[in-house]
């Protein structure tokens, strides 16, 4: 089976979890990019509101990155709880073979 990069990624990812398991920390840790980002421009968006005496507007920017944040969380919550079920249901031996079969440098 052909796999896109993504899948792979995706794959190898799977591979990984399987000896070291998943934790909040670990994915907050493996998306700080994307926080750094996203509390960056809400940091902004809210500090030129409040500086432009529009602290409704102000509270609702920091309002989207808490609530971003917060259901970050809970997706995270979801995916650790039902980890050990993926974990035990997958066919270990059927992903190592499709990473092998899409390795770079493979046809």
């Amino acid at each position: 089976m052909k796999l896109n990069d993504k899948q792979l990624k995706q794959l190898r990812l799977s591979q990984q979890l399987r000896m070291q398991e998943p934790s909040i920390g670990w994915f907050f840790l493996k998306s700080w990019k994307s926080y750094a980002l996203l509390i960056s421009v809400c940091a902004l968006g809210s500090l030129y509101f409040a500086l432009n005496d529009s602290a409704v507007l102000s509270a609702l920017v920091a309002g989207i990155l808490l609530g971003a944040i917060c259901r970050d969380f809970k997706h995270v919550r979801i995916f650790l709880n039902s980890w050990p079920l993926s974990k035990e249901i997958t066919d270990w031996k059927r992903v190592d073979d499709l990473i092998a079969e899409n390795e770079p440098g493979k046809s």
